[in-house]
């Protein structure tokens, strides 16, 4: 998107921040909310034929459809988990006037950055952890807040308002990238009998690292994917208001955004779409059949394709 678009959205939230309790499997009551209040009431025969059938496998969301023939968006609303972690958005900005390979954006100009932020809860373990703020301790170049105390990851989104799409063009985290790194260590030098090791150009105690990873939230790390892209989507229909959301596929998406050497995980533009509904589909998005450099590598690509979300 063009700088003036992006200005005009940060200027309009105006350094606002949300906080979203995030639960496991919170996805699946929103999705399910976001296409009963597009389609109203509806009785679970129908909604098995479509392409959220599979949201009605959840546990909780499995519990209500053996009770009730025909559901409806308070139902959802009735749905509270019994142990959430509160999350904190926070707005950033990626991307620049010049098409910089560097970037990995489909089209030139810049992505609105969706930064999903631990509560002070965790930024206080993880900075004992780290001896520093953990945004200051990673901080090499990518959108995480260095205002605040440590960035889960972010989701970078490009914005066509005049088209009313809206394309996800990446879902990543450092920090828990960084953990698991770290835990590898230090387990190998638990099992070496060695009191520290080296890892990022730094020594750690090794005890100390596997007392403090014990008090990390498995839930947050183990779901890390669903809570940053569940927070994209929420944030994208309830704050921008898009109805039509797309999604990378892992080729057509390393394609546009010029990733040849290191790839991204496979996962993230395969199985974490799929598990959000999105289906995939040749349809280009209309903010890209306006981009001629995007236009001439999607033809030049056989059989290029995107995940689409649509009630």
């Amino acid at each position: 998107m063009e700088k003036l678009l992006l200005d005009e959205i940060h200027e309009c939230f105006d350094q606002k921040k949300w906080v979203l309790p995030f639960s496991k499997d919170c996805y699946a009551t929103f999705l399910l909310d976001f296409w009963l209040k597009k389609n109203g009431p509806s009785h679970i025969r129908d909604i098995k034929k479509t392409q959220f059938s599979k949201l009605l496998e959840r546990p909780e969301i499995k519990a209500i459809a053996a009770s009730k023939a025909i559901i409806d968006s308070q139902t959802i609303a009735d749905i509270w988990p019994t142990k959430v972690e509160p999350l904190v958005l926070t707005l950033g900005r990626w991307g620049g006037e010049k098409a910089y390979p560097g970037y990995q954006v489909s089209r030139k100009g810049y992505n609105l950055v969706l930064q999903v932020n631990l509560n002070e809860q965790w930024n206080r373990v993880l900075t004992k952890l780290f001896d520093s703020k953990p945004n200051e301790h990673m901080d090499c170049g990518h959108p995480i807040n260095l205002s605040r105390g440590a960035t889960l990851g972010w989701a970078r989104l490009d914005i066509d308002f005049d088209n009313g799409e809206l394309l996800i063009e990446e879902v990543q985290s450092d920090l828990v990238r960084r953990l698991s790194a770290l835990k590898q260590y230090a387990l190998l030098a638990q099992k070496d009998q060695c009191e520290t090791f080296r890892f990022y150009y730094q020594q750690w105690q090794t005890k100390h690292v596997l007392t403090v990873l014990k008090q990390i939230d498995s839930m947050l790390i183990n779901h890390w994917q669903e809570a940053i892209l569940w927070s994209a989507l929420w944030f994208s229909t309830n704050e921008l208001g898009m109805d039509t959301i797309y999604y990378h596929t892992f080729e057509t998406g390393a394609l546009l955004k010029n990733i040849k050497r290191r790839q991204l995980p496979r996962s993230l533009y395969t199985d974490l779409p799929r598990k959000f509904c999105f289906s995939q589909t040749n349809e280009v998005p209309q903010l890209l059949q306006q981009t001629k450099s995007a236009m001439r590598r999607i033809k030049a690509q056989k059989n290029a394709a995107f995940f689409k979300l649509v009630a």
